[in-house]
């Protein structure tokens, strides 16, 4: 009968419009999942760039001088003396490449997924002590006075070596954009969810036009009071470390008037051994 009809084409519709839903969910999943593949592929482009822009920025000319170095020494275009006395110069230079090679590579692995931050329980007081006698003298040579004013002891719960990485790098700007007889201070705050670590100089400071710039993906460089190179480790990266804690990085700055850099260190559970 033509109801019976009705009915079975009624059925059948309501049977295709069940598969066709669940289609419709099937494709949707799989469109996220291209999403997220894309992102994460996008994310690893970006590292990738990052990487070969500072390798190819910070490693060529210490290299390069190394090599030149050592072939006009092969060939005997330089005495003995002069020799010794260029490979103290170049020794700087290596160190530096070694120190920012490790850094690198630290901050690459933290890129990649599963990387887990390995905490442990630190003397701040005593990291920062540590900080400042490896930049003591870059800082001696400008005769700035870098004073830590934590408490001793002062406990935190991090990584070890991302807070001395970042905090290395806070210093070391600080004093690149400080002059001579200028002074840095390193503070704590403490607050409910967080340690915050300040890092302040009374150096030239960043001019407002610039500070959009500072945690840019665009590598951005300009030379130090006393005409000092970049280390060639970013803020961007220091940033990306933080992160990686669960934390954050931020700054306030005047221009003529100085810099404040804020860690910002999650507080964690009590620590066990």
């Amino acid at each position: 009968s033509t109801l019976l009809i009705v009915l079975i084409v009624l059925f059948l519709l309501y049977k295709n419009r069940k598969k066709l839903t669940k289609l419709l969910i099937l494709v949707s999943e799989k469109k996220h999942e291209i999403e997220i593949q894309n992102e994460s592929l996008g994310k690893l482009n970006l590292t990738k760039d990052r990487i070969l822009s500072i390798i190819s920025h910070d490693m060529r000319s210490p290299l390069a001088n190394l090599k030149a170095v050592l072939d006009l020494a092969n060939i005997g275009y330089i005495s003995l003396e002069e020799q010794v006395h260029m490979t103290q110069k170049l020794n700087k230079d290596i160190a530096r490449v070694y120190d920012f090679l490790q850094n690198l590579l630290l901050w690459a692995e933290s890129q990649m997924a599963g990387f887990v931050p390995s905490i442990v329980e630190v003397n701040l007081h005593t990291h920062i002590e540590n900080v400042f006698d490896i930049t003591e003298n870059q800082a001696s040579r400008k005769q700035i006075k870098c004073l830590n004013l934590t408490e001793n002891p002062l406990q935190l719960q991090t990584d070890k070596d991302i807070l001395g990485i970042v905090l290395l790098n806070l210093v070391s700007n600080a004093i690149k954009f400080t002059p001579e007889s200028g002074e840095i201070k390193i503070a704590v705050t403490q607050k409910p969810h967080a340690t915050i670590i300040s890092v302040k100089d009374n150096g030239v400071g960043i001019p407002t036009e610039y500070q959009s710039k500072i945690f840019g993906n665009t590598r951005f460089t300009t030379n130090g009071t006393a005409e000092e190179k970049g280390t060639g480790f970013g803020l961007t990266l220091c940033l990306d470390f933080m992160k990686t804690l669960g934390g954050n990085l931020y700054f306030e700055s005047t221009a003529g008037e100085g810099t404040t850099f804020f860690m910002e260190v999650p507080k964690l559970p009590t620590f066990q051994v």
